[in-house]
């Protein structure tokens, strides 16, 4: 046997290892193993033995690592990959201290520990021409020849950071250093401060993507010397120097460490007239010094916060900061400022604009003050918390001239919906509301209802359970594909009472459950003419399914009825056997996916 290939099987490095006795026997004629060149080893003549993306695998590690004494000429050695794991590393040292001509060895991608790293660092200090150490220019920075190192995107793992910033302490040569997605963490951080505060060439340094905290972003800027000009990011140095109009961050992946060192630069900063610093990790940290800029500029006039973590009470400090000089600032956080404070704007659609609890307290301010906004759409937002709800109902209530409002997708309960209608007096002067046309409504034009997918949540119910009381015309109404859940389904069922006319209901894909069902009957029991019900998918049980089959039995002009995925079982199929007949215009009946045994179905048959 001269040729033996194993890779890409689950052989670990154990395994191996029990190879090489046999490898080690005088009678062994094997030349190559797994790509691996034997033969050459035991010449001497092999100078680089690379192992990355050969698709070797730990076992490979293992017999790589126990030839290596064969050969002494090698200089390069890459195991990039492999997968060696504690022991293989434990073992690659012993023979890391016997060789003298390696020049570059690799090891990343294989679980260095913090440890460990250390003692490979010892294993290999011996090397006179050692030139990289897992992708790190190793001579280059012992002697200082290095301006730019690069690591980004180089599979920097902890022990390989270990490594990078043992070497980095006493380094005083490099100018731009790019340590994104290094690893870093805030446990890291006196090595990485003892070389920025000695380093006078410094000027670009990069820590994004790491694990790294607004403290450890406030001690880097206590060290920083004057020639660093720009740190993950940050145009630290025409920030102080007031040589910058614009400051952007968004979607530059800052971070709480980024964030800090922008919020703690402003201090500095007389020029900016525009502030951006959305999603940058920023909290109530940060406050402070934002609300200490926002006093002293003098020509700021746009500023965008969101998707951070600030409070309801933090945009009103923000707002306060700011004093008359809000009357200047044309965008905050998307919100016309200006434009609503002089009565300018009328129409308004922040969907999906990524608003908090900040936003919706400057959004407040902002509706209390204006008299000419009357569309407003602050829909897909999320939930802005309770307190912050109940502030902005408040604002809706004084702003009399509102005409349209949607706040979809934004998670309000049913609770908050019955004091919103209360606040716009049950939408008696809405034109929309929530996508539905409230005008068309009043008048009478609207006879088929369709929010198909359109975000209807608790909230939404009650908004729906008010609109549609005595609206007698509607024929077709389709929730299909909401998320009413029990708490809108039980503000929705005193309407359906009013809906006498309705031939199609739908409520499909509703997490109604079985408190649901239970609070949709009465309402059920007075669709007499409905035609056409949907209810699948609605995790409605037995007893859900029980209560839905007794209101069934006034819908004597039922055709069409689906009720499948409900897990309603032998005794909610028996139940619904009792009304079907009555159900003699029935065409259609949808069961499939209910967990109906033998018992169930002897009752549909009978």
């Amino acid at each position: 046997l001269t040729t033996l290939d194993m890779r890409m099987n689950l052989l670990s490095y154990e395994d191996g290892l029990l190879l090489l006795p046999c490898l080690e026997r005088p009678s062994c004629n094997l030349r190559s193993i797994s790509g691996i060149p034997l033969a050459r080893l035991r010449e001497g003549s092999v100078t680089e033995l690379c192992l990355r993306s050969m698709n070797c695998g730990p076992a490979e590690g293992a017999i790589a690592i126990s030839v290596l004494g064969w050969c002494t000429a090698l200089f390069k050695l890459s195991l990039f990959g492999v997968g060696v794991g504690k022991q293989g590393m434990s073992d690659l040292m012993g023979v890391l201290r016997q060789s003298k001509s390696l020049q570059l060895v690799d090891l990343r991608d294989n679980g260095l520990g913090k440890e460990q790293a250390v003692d490979i660092m010892r294993s290999v200090e011996h090397l006179p021409n050692l030139q990289h150490l897992c992708g790190i220019p190793v001579q280059g920075l012992q002697r200082g020849t290095v301006k730019k190192v690069q690591m980004e995107n180089l599979f920097i793992g902890e022990g390989e950071s270990v490594i990078l910033l043992q070497l980095l302490k006493s380094n005083t040569s490099v100018q731009h250093l790019n340590l994104r997605g290094a690893n870093i963490r805030d446990v890291d951080l006196p090595d990485l401060l003892s070389f920025v505060g000695k380093n006078s060439l410094l000027s670009h340094i990069d820590l994004r993507d790491n694990e790294l905290s607004y403290e450890s972003g406030v001690q880097l800027m206590g060290v920083s010397l004057p020639s660093l000009e720009v740190i993950s990011g940050v145009p630290v140095s025409e920030m102080r120097k007031n040589e910058i109009k614009t400051l952007d961050l968004g979607d530059m992946d800052v971070g709480a460490f980024g964030g800090s060192i922008a919020v703690n630069t402003l201090q500095y900063n007389t020029s900016i007239t525009s502030l951006k610093l959305p999603s940058c990790n920023l909290g109530p940290w940060a406050v402070e010094g934002i609300v200490d800029f926002l006093k002293s500029t003098s020509v700021l006039t746009s500023l965008d916060f969101r998707d951070n973590d600030f409070s309801l009470s933090d945009g009103y400090l923000f707002l306060k900061a700011l004093g008359d000089k809000k009357m200047q600032i044309q965008s905050f956080s998307d919100i016309p400022l200006e434009g609503m404070l002089n009565n300018q704007v009328v129409v308004l659609d922040l969907k999906a604009a990524l608003f908090g609890a900040a936003e919706a307290g400057l959004l407040c301010e902002a509706l209390k003050a204006s008299s000419s906004l009357t569309q407003l759409d602050i829909s897909d937002n999320g939930y802005f918390g309770a307190e912050a709800v109940e502030h902005l109902i408040e604002a809706f209530s004084a702003s009399k001239q509102l005409r349209g409002l949607d706040l979809r997708g934004d998670g309000l309960t049913a609770k908050e919906g019955e004091a919103l209608m209360a606040a716009l007096d049950d939408g008696n002067h809405l034109e929309t509301m929530c996508g539905l046309s409230v005008s068309r409504l009043r008048d009478g034009s609207l006879k088929d209802v369709d929010l198909y997918f359109k975000k209807m949540g608790p909230m939404e119910g009650v908004v729906l359970g008010k609109l549609l009381v005595g609206k007698g015309f509607i024929e077709t109404l389709d929730l299909t594909r909401n998320f009413l859940g029990p708490d809108g389904c039980g503000a929705l069922a005193p309407a359906l009472k009013h809906l006498t006319r309705l031939q199609e209901l739908g409520l499909g894909c509703n997490r109604v459950g079985e408190h649901g069902a239970v609070a949709l009957c009465d309402g059920l029991k007075a669709l007499t003419n409905l035609e056409r019900l949907y209810l699948y998918e609605n995790n409605l049980g037995p007893k859900g399914s029980a209560a839905i089959a007794g209101a069934l039995t006034a819908t004597v002009n039922l055709m069409q009825l689906y009720m499948s995925y409900n897990r309603m079982g032998d005794t909610g199929c028996s139940a619904l056997c009792t009304a079907l007949p009555l159900l003699t215009n029935m065409q259609c009946l949808g069961l499939q996916h209910n967990n109906i045994g033998a018992q169930g179905w002897a009752d549909f048959a009978t």
